[in-house]
């Protein structure tokens, strides 16, 4: 099977599991969504400032207040400070904290690679997963092992409800 036909599967499938979140009202309990939109929030390293090798960091990506948020994929880009060139297999882990619920999204730091995706081909979670209004995610960067500064973003791929 063709990598595009594979996508558009995952994807309908992404759609209809985002429908049963919305629908079966797992957002807000006994109110009703008004508008459901696509949205990316994206989050980097502190000030730009680079992760030194050895070193760990951690930022914040705030979740808007007027809706929720339903993750449905992650992307991430790690790049060479000095060179500005992508690090395709970077050395370093994170961990993704919804700070509402205080829940991890990785039983324990991963490497970036494993899941934030790759350029166009973004991480695909098994299933949506709810972030409520007014929130941040934490992004956890662990123990930058590559031999060069280096500099993090990420994104949150899904859809933004509104009540």
């Amino acid at each position: 099977m063709q990598v595009f036909q594979r996508r558009l599967i995952d994807t309908a499938q992404q759609q209809a599991s985002l429908q049963d979140i919305i629908l079966k009202n797992k957002t807000r309990t006994g109110q009703t969504p008004t508008m459901v939109q696509s949205y990316t929030y994206a989050g980097s390293n502190p000030d730009g400032s680079p992760i030194a090798f050895g070193t760990s960091t951690q930022f914040n990506i705030p979740i808007q207040g007027d809706s929720d948020f339903i993750i449905t994929s992650f992307s991430g880009l790690v790049f060479d400070n000095a060179t500005g060139l992508q690090i395709v297999a970077p050395l370093v882990k994170l961990q993704i904290t919804d700070n509402s619920s205080q829940r991890s999204m990785f039983s324990n730091p991963v490497f970036f690679s494993l899941v934030m995706g790759n350029g166009g081909f973004p991480y695909i979670l098994q299933e949506p997963r709810l972030v409520t209004a007014n929130t941040q995610l934490v992004i956890a960067i662990y123990n930058n092992l590559s031999a060069q500064n280096i500099n993090v973003q990420v994104t949150m791929n899904g859809d933004r409800v509104y009540y």
